[in-house]
């Protein structure tokens, strides 16, 4: 934001030149992109939060032990680094809870490197089926940390009164990559738990 301060007398003028600029640059950027094709797609909310959640049975009935062996590898081998951490692991109750993050590099969003998507799980495990949930997912920007479900409130509750923290088109390509993101953790997550043992090939 540009504010320069001549006198006193001129800071009411330069902040309301200031409001109408950022109002016609992004009116401006709506119809370059034209808003009503840059649509988020629609994500789960619980409330204030972004929560994927299901309860899937498994068509081949593995017992509780597989299916949490099976759990653990998924998580084992798609995302603990060195910034994850399982917060719960107890075979005898079946649960698994923990944080996870994917890195992606974004094709079009002019971020520069990689992209984290923090988020975290839990799962609940019993004979045969199992419960999982995977919530607050955040990242890090140029602007700072962000939560995606902040992001996604600003996208569905647009007030033309309040000066937007990201782009149309930024919102669009972020929340989308982060949607296609969980959605695919969660098909391999899927896939791994039919497993007898080991890790899904597909």
């Amino acid at each position: 934001m540009k504010a320069l301060f001549f006198s006193l007398a001129f800071v009411s003028i330069a902040a309301l030149a200031s409001a109408q600029h950022r109002k016609e640059a992004q009116a401006s950027q709506d119809a370059l992109v034209g808003t009503k094709s840059w649509i988020s797609p629609p994500v789960p909310m619980q409330g204030s939060r972004i929560v994927y959640e299901e309860t899937v049975d498994v068509p081949n009935k593995l017992s509780k032990e597989i299916l949490f062996k099976n759990a653990l590898e998924w998580y084992n081998y798609n995302y603990k680094t060195g910034d994850t951490r399982l917060t719960v692991e107890n075979p005898g109750t079946g649960k698994i809870s923990g944080t996870g993050v994917i890195k992606y590099t974004p094709t079009a969003a002019g971020i520069a490197g990689e992209l984290p998507i923090f988020f975290e799980f839990d799962l609940q495990i019993v004979d045969g089926k199992y419960n999982y949930k995977i919530y607050d997912m955040y990242s890090i920007d140029a602007s700072g940390k962000f939560a995606y479900a902040d992001m996604y409130r600003e996208d569905r509750n647009k007030n033309p009164q309040v000066s937007p923290r990201w782009g149309v088109r930024y919102r669009y390509e972020l929340l989308s990559d982060m949607n296609s993101m969980i959605e695919s953790a969660i098909l391999h997550l899927k896939q791994n738990m039919q497993m007898n043992s080991g890790l899904a090939n597909n």
